[in-house]
């Protein structure tokens, strides 16, 4: 369903983003070891924290940080997931777009956890 939302769709609302993800977080419920539903909800909370980065909001703030903070979560999960199924380009974009997060926003304690932790759980080989 978030598929088909995002489909034909590069502008979009606040509430469509919030719709969109809340599709793709029940994908991840629904089937928690999906490479697909993992990656799909990070990019989408990636596309997210673009959106609220540009609008230059005072209470944006909030709202990147909770889409910067699911979109860790959910590209560790889809790589560490990735990593042991396949080797892939979506893989590798994956491992970008969260070291472009980690580089932009690892001043944040919250953040700089979430990485820390995610040396346990993602295969070195997909840091290379």
């Amino acid at each position: 369903m978030g598929k088909l939302l995002r489909k034909g769709n590069e502008n979009f609302s606040q509430q469509q983003i919030d719709d969109i993800i809340h599709y793709y977080e029940l994908s991840t419920k629904h089937s928690s070891e999906s490479y697909k539903s993992w990656h799909h909800l990070g990019l989408m909370n990636f596309e997210a924290v673009e959106y609220f980065s540009s609008k230059n909001e005072k209470d944006s703030k909030e709202s990147i940080h909770n889409h910067v903070m699911s979109c860790l979560k959910s590209f560790i999960k889809a790589i560490s997931i990735g990593s042991t199924n396949m080797a892939n380009s979506k893989n590798l974009q994956d491992t970008l777009r969260l070291l472009t997060l980690w580089f932009k926003y690892g001043d944040n304690s919250e953040v700089s956890k979430v990485i820390e932790g995610s040396f346990k759980s993602i295969d070195v080989v997909s840091w290379i």
